[in-house]
Formats: C-alpha cells, structure tokens, sequence
C-alpha cells in the first residue's frame, strides 16, 4: 500500500503522519515523497534527495531511516547545513526543472 505525504519544507516534525513507503533494489525502504508528489512540479522546486537519517534528533525523521524529498533551493541548503552537522547523509541527489528529474552523472574520466 502506497501512502504520500505533504512535505513543503525541509525542517518537519519528527512524527509525520502520513508515509510512503517503496521498496529498493537493496532492500532499502524510502519513506517520504514518492517520485509523482505534487511537490515535484512546484515552480520553485529545484532539487530531489534521497538520505538517511543518523541521528535520534534530527529534524525530520528517525535514525536509520531513508528518505526522499523535493526541495527549493532554500530548503537545499539547509539540508546540506543538516549533513554538515551529521544529522543526514544525502545519498542521491538530482537536479528537478519543470517536474523533470535530471540525476546527476558523474563524469567519466578520458584514458
């Protein structure tokens, strides 16, 4: 069963109401906004990351959970100051313009 969640910000309360739950290739479970939330195609919205939490008192969610979220640039920034802080490790990151998802490719080195 497949449940969303209203995310507009990055600092939410540690008790989300509602959860969306997918499976991964490595049996990984992400919880928080699935790939089709509306707040993909806000104007605003810039960026989509995937992380876990470390930390008991992180500002979203509970230790050892994997989440997704769609984020303006604002809301970005405040995630990478969360990681800095070890609250969070992003482990995926894209780029959203105008609802598309564009991952991002690291280059490949020329022999």
């Amino acid at each position: 069963m497949r449940r969303t969640v209203s995310c507009p910000a990055f600092l939410l309360p540690k008790i989300m109401n509602e959860r969306n739950i997918l499976p991964m290739r490595n049996d990984a479970v992400i919880i928080g906004q699935s790939e089709l939330a509306l707040e993909r195609f806000r104007d605003d919205t810039r960026h989509m990351i995937v992380f876990d939490v470390l930390n008991q008192h992180s500002p979203i969610g509970n230790k050892g959970e994997r989440l997704r979220l769609f984020l303006t640039d604002e809301a970005y920034a405040r995630a990478r100051a969360a990681q800095d802080q070890g609250y969070i490790r992003i482990k995926k990151h894209a780029a959203v313009v105008e609802g598309y998802i564009l991952p991002n490719k690291k280059k490949k080195r020329r022999h």
